[in-house]
């Protein structure tokens, strides 16, 4: 059971085949999830010029990397706030 718990939620296949039963490929968007990691500020900018939204977020300012963590935390008051 615990392998099955451990690799069911990775299983993408079956999911997208679900996602496909009510959308065209082409309203499917692919978001590395290492590029997220890695450079998330260029990934959500990309996100959000191809779902067009009318106010976009500037990232910038909401989220840098943290050398002590290393990985990109919320930045809220002039502070890192990353999680444990």
């Amino acid at each position: 059971h615990l392998r099955d718990h451990c690799l069911k939620p990775g299983n993408y296949l079956n999911n997208l085949k679900n996602w496909l039963k009510h959308f065209s490929i082409k309203q499917l968007i692919h978001i590395d999830g290492e590029t997220l990691k890695t450079d998330p500020i260029t990934c959500m900018n990309r996100l959000q010029d191809k779902i067009k939204v009318n106010y976009k977020l500037d990232y910038k300012k909401l989220i840098r990397f943290s050398r002590k963590k290393n990985f990109y935390c919320p930045f809220i008051n002039g502070k890192l706030k990353c999680l444990g």
